[in-house]
């Protein structure tokens, strides 16, 4: 199955929405199959969802406790734009810009 940018993210949200593969499947109206090869493909795994679920969680308490400056913040910024793979830095970035808006 070749997935646009809009399947991309219906599938991801979904699968943070803790949905079973075949609800995804029922909901997107594709084939069970295209839904492992999908969640595999664009790295929305049922172990790296929960993992990444307790990381935010992590990460909004690590930020009520640590607040970095906007050098800190720009330094990690540029550390993840430089990484290939930039589909798996996508969400982090936002964060990362996030919390440089809110930094002193």
């Amino acid at each position: 199955m070749k997935w646009n940018k809009e399947q991309e993210q219906q599938l991801k949200a979904l699968c943070f929405e803790e949905k079973s593969n075949k609800e995804i499947a029922a909901i997107m109206e594709i084939e069970l199959s295209d839904v492992h090869n999908g969640r595999s493909r664009f790295g929305v795994t049922i172990d790296k969802v929960a993992a990444a679920k307790g990381k935010n969680e992590q990460a909004a308490v690590a930020d009520q406790k640590v607040k970095r400056d906007k050098t800190e913040i720009q330094e990690e910024i540029t550390k993840v734009e430089a990484v290939k793979k930039v589909w798996k830095c996508t969400q982090r970035l936002e964060v990362l810009r996030e919390e440089l808006k809110e930094a002193k």
